[in-house]
């Protein structure tokens, strides 16, 4: 899905958001993108998290460090390799 990196409108800051708790998952969406931010998700796995990451490549992750039970650690260390810092 490179085409959606593409067609992003310059400037446009996009953020991954990695909650398994429905509330607090959706009033981030909320807030992310009252603030003018693209926001992707919100997720609640890993593996649909590091599926996003590839394909949307986001300029920010906020991660849950627990995700029903498990860790976000295999999300924040796949997000390095993905692309380098600016």
């Amino acid at each position: 899905m490179s085409d959606s990196v593409d067609a992003r409108a310059e400037g446009e800051t996009t953020i991954l958001v990695v909650e398994d708790e429905f509330f607090i998952a959706h009033e981030l969406r909320r807030k992310l993108s009252a603030a003018g931010l693209r926001v992707l998700g919100p997720v609640s796995s890993n593996e649909h998290a590091l599926d996003l990451l590839q394909q949307e490549r986001p300029d920010v992750a906020v991660l849950d460090v627990h995700l029903a039970g498990t860790r976000a650690t295999p999300v924040a260390a796949d997000k390095r390799p993905v692309w380098p810092a600016p």
